[in-house]
């Protein structure tokens, strides 16, 4: 019981300092948001709470410290924020490996489907490859990131910029924009992923204070059913009493008849 509340308590608390952290970042407060970002990790170290840490760093220009907190990571979101880190700190074929994966990182036609949050991790891998000085395989990616999302306007920049022509009308249509919806829910967005968690820490929350008020009620029954019992017990109580003085001066008074 004591653990369970305790667990409970625990909860709570990285409920509190998730939202917290995001109230910081929302109002430009980044330094507060790092703060307890760290607060949160130590207090329980995961994969969530490690990207949204490094969120916290990227936020205040440092990407070597999210580089050193993403670095063993393994899930999807962090690959993608790993990668992010490393390319602002111009470790670029690091950043390479990072999205596409050391198996994947010399065969083209394969690490195309390894690369995560669709549209913009292909627009951070053209980024790279350009970087790289790889300028066919940029604007492969750079086309890719605009068939996942078409609102990508800095893959189509890009393209213009390295002399690769675009048509509008293949880019901007009805049909890329359905496909960009569809894409838009399988993406893995740290905020996404953090208001999911939230979303289910609440519900749980939710869940365990209707069980905590079902478990008051039948405190509150049983509390109700021992003061009906003590009840009783006086009541007896007081007719036994009645009883003993009735007999008392029932005799009394026999005595007296008879005295």
């Amino acid at each position: 019981m004591i653990e369970e509340e305790g667990q409970q308590l625990k909860s709570q608390l990285e409920q509190q300092l998730v939202e917290a952290i995001l109230d910081s970042l929302q109002n430009h407060m980044d330094q507060n948001a790092t703060f307890l970002a760290e607060r949160l990790v130590y207090e329980r170290d995961t994969e969530e709470f490690r990207s949204l840490l490094a969120e916290c760093y990227l936020q205040e220009n440092q990407p070597y410290k999210a580089c050193h907190i993403l670095k063993d990571c393994k899930s999807e979101f962090n690959r993608y924020q790993y990668a992010v880190s490393l390319y602002r700190n111009q470790k670029y074929k690091e950043a390479e490996v990072a999205l596409v994966g050391t198996q994947f990182s010399n065969q083209f036609s394969i690490q195309t489907q390894n690369v995560p949050n669709g549209g913009f991790g292909f627009l951070l891998l053209g980024q790279i490859q350009e970087q790289l000085h790889r300028i066919d395989e940029a604007k492969h990616q750079y086309s890719r990131a605009l068939d996942y999302n078409p609102t990508l306007w800095v893959a189509f920049e890009r393209l213009s910029k390295i002399g690769e022509s675009v048509a509008i009308n293949k880019v901007f249509n009805d049909q890329k924009q359905r496909q960009h919806e569809t894409n838009r829910q399988q993406s893995c967005n740290i905020y996404k992923i953090i208001q999911n968690l939230l979303k289910n820490k609440t519900a749980n929350f939710k869940s365990g204070q209707k069980e905590e008020e079902t478990r008051d009620e039948v405190q509150i029954n049983d509390s109700v059913i021992l003061q009906s019992i003590c009840l009783i017990v006086i009541f007896r109580q007081k007719i036994i009493l009645n009883h003993q003085t009735f007999f008392n001066n029932w005799c009394s008074a026999i005595s007296c008849s008879y005295g």
